[in-house]
């Protein structure tokens, strides 16, 4: 009943967070998080997937929004239903008994500034191949990637940013289109 291209979108999304996440640890020195990262990636937005299995249509509304005024789908989510995408993910994870960094890449994707120390690197790695994915995507822009995260990945100017942008884009539709049949 038309689940299946959301399913995908989110699919994609993922795979993509998964391999610019990968390409983030190799370019600036933090290859010991690759394998995590490229699990986050790939489990980041668990919580769409449910979201979407409850109420198509309310999924649908909220992913028009966000994509319409270009906004943090958390904050959407919450207000609208009272919890966001990303906290349904993470109690999802620790029910499943995940480890503690992947469930706090999971809940703070979008609030890399409110994850616990100790996880704090990885799960910025997380948020910005998020948002990376998210400029790509045509979801966002580079003005709405937190500064700071941007200086630690020497991405806080536009030309650079769009340079590291181009790379992983052409890199990753590279990828697949090897992979594609």
């Amino acid at each position: 009943d038309g689940r299946y291209e959301k399913l995908q979108k989110v699919w994609e999304h993922s795979n993509r967070c998964s391999y610019i996440a990968r390409m983030i640890t190799a370019d600036f020195g933090r290859g010991k998080y690759a394998d995590l990262v490229a699990v986050g990636g790939v489990l980041h937005d668990i919580g769409k997937l449910i979201l979407l299995t409850i109420d198509k249509s309310l999924f649908n509304r909220l992913d028009a929004y966000r994509d319409k005024e270009q906004g943090n789908s958390t904050i959407i989510e919450e207000i609208s239903i009272g919890i966001s995408h990303s906290t349904i993910g993470a109690l999802l994870c620790k029910k499943w008994g995940f480890p503690d960094d992947l469930v706090a890449v999971i809940e703070f994707h979008h609030r890399p500034f409110l994850a616990p120390p100790q996880h704090k690197e990885v799960v910025e790695i997380i948020y910005l191949a998020n948002m990376i994915a998210d400029v790509a995507e045509l979801k966002a822009n580079y003005f709405s990637i937190d500064r700071n995260i941007l200086k630690t990945y020497s991405l806080d100017k536009p030309e650079q940013f769009e340079n590291y942008l181009k790379k992983v884009t052409t890199l990753y539709d590279n990828q697949v289109e090897q992979v594609s049949p």
